[in-house]
Order: structure tokens, then C-alpha cells, then sequence
């Protein structure tokens, strides 16, 4: 059986990097078109991309209470690709970067100490990222 263990602040920055330079922030910073039967899927976005940001500052305040030094990342370089393109367009991408994303989440959630200190945000941010990406397949299916 497999011991849990304590999450490593190197883990949680691995995890900030992963939610503040995702494809949903990076599209949140291009302002990609939208035709005007699109702009309700376009504020849905704003909005997701807001709440994940949210997300992002929770874990640099976790990080910086512990006195680590934190490191942003970069957007791939593949996301420039992505600029002038429409959002409808976009949004199977998204998802599909936010599905690789809630599961870097789980397997780490998996892998830790239920009773340390990092366990509960984890688990909040964690869910969060699930909904998110069930918002994101929503919007996606029409609905």
C-alpha cells in the first residue's frame, strides 16, 4: 500500500503554473472574436478565467506564507498560434487543457497527506478545476 505524503511546495507551483498559464487565461488575454451570437460564450469564459485566477491567487498566498519563492511559468509558445481565431473554435482546446489539468490535480490530490496543511486547498481547488471544466463542456454542447 502506498504511503501518502506531504505535497511539496515545488508540487503546488508545478499546480500554479498549470491554472495561471492555461489555455483559458491565455485566451482570457487575446481577446479572441466572437460573433455576436458568441458573446455569452465569450463572458462565460471572462468569467471562468476570472474564478481561476481566484484559484491562482490562493496558491501563491499558500506558497508565500511558507516562504517559498514562486514561479509563474510561461504560456507554451504553441498558444501563439491562437491569436485571431474565434471562440468557438477555441473551445474544444480549452477543454481539452483543462481535462489534462483537473488530472495533474487529482494525481496529486491522490498522492497527498489528507492532514496536512496544503490538503484542504487542494482539495477546493481541485473541485473548482472539475467545475470549470464541466462548465466548459457545457458551454461546448450548447447548453
Amino acid at each position: 500500500m502506498l504511503m501518502a505524503a506531504a505535497v511539496s511546495s515545488s508540487q503546488i507551483n508545478d499546480l500554479l503554473i498549470q491554472i495561471s498559464r492555461s489555455l483559458l487565461q491565455y485566451v482570457s488575454e487575446i481577446w479572441p472574436w466572437s460573433a455576436l451570437d458568441a458573446e455569452e460564450s465569450r463572458r462565460t469564459l471572462d468569467r471562468l478565467a476570472a474564478d481561476q485566477r481566484k484559484s491562482a491567487a490562493a496558491l501563491v498566498r499558500f506558497l508565500d506564507a511558507r516562504g517559498e519563492v514562486i514561479d509563474f511559468g510561461t504560456y507554451p509558445t504553441e498558444y501563439t498560434s491562437l491569436h485571431y481565431v474565434a471562440v468557438d473554435f477555441l473551445l474544444g482546446q480549452i477543454i481539452e487543457n483543462q481535462d489534462s489539468i483537473v488530472a495533474a490535480w487529482e494525481a496529486v490530490l491522490r498522492s497527498a497527506d489528507a492532514n496536512t496543511d496544503a490538503a484542504d486547498l487542494l482539495r477546493d481547488i481541485t473541485t473548482a478545476e472539475r467545475n470549470r471544466l464541466d462548465e466548459l463542456r457545457r458551454l461546448s454542447a450548447g447548453g
